[in-house]
């Protein structure tokens, strides 16, 4: 019997051992896989990390490229309206060069209106010598149409800053 005692010691000796080692064995592997699991989600944070970096980055140049690209076309409308604005101005000029051969042909057509009833007026009056002209009447009608032949010499030649000069003669 005291073999027997001295086995079956042995044998809880030896469980006990076993259950201890078990234990010990579980603890650290579940001592590892909060470990591994650590580490796998630092990993996955880092990855992440360089992912919206990378984006970030991928982003920036999208944008460097935009602006770029606004940038070029911004100058061509530029051009366009700087054109247009220049030719808006070559019209308004040429406009005001037409508005001022209008008021002077005006001017020719009143008074060569004026003249006509002066010498209706002549004729009605029973005077019939049609040789004697006024002086006076014919040549302010010559110097007025002499002032516009010598305008169409000059018209639309001064402009200045979308402002013509204004070409005033004294009648």
């Amino acid at each position: 019997q005291d073999l027997t005692k001295i086995l079956n010691d042995l044998r809880d000796e030896y469980e006990q051992i076993i259950e201890k080692n078990r234990r010990e064995q579980v603890t650290s592997s579940s001592q590892d896989i909060q470990t591994s699991s650590h580490q796998l989600s630092e990993l996955r944070r880092e990855m992440q990390n360089l992912e919206i970096e990378l984006q970030a980055h991928s982003l920036e140049n999208s944008l460097a490229e935009t602006e770029s690209r606004y940038g070029f076309l911004m100058q061509q409308i530029q051009v366009q309206v700087n054109s247009v604005e220049e030719e808006l101005a070559s019209i308004r000029c040429e406009m005001e060069g037409q508005s001022q051969e209008y008021k002077m042909l005006l001017g020719i057509k009143t008074r060569l209106e004026q003249e006509i009833q002066q010498y209706r007026a002549l004729l009605n009056e029973g005077q019939q010598d049609l040789v004697y002209i006024p002086r006076s009447i014919s040549l302010g009608v010559r110097n007025l149409i002499t002032l516009w032949q010598h305008n169409q010499g000059l018209k639309y030649s001064k402009c200045c800053s979308s402002l013509c000069l204004n070409i005033k003669y004294s009648l």
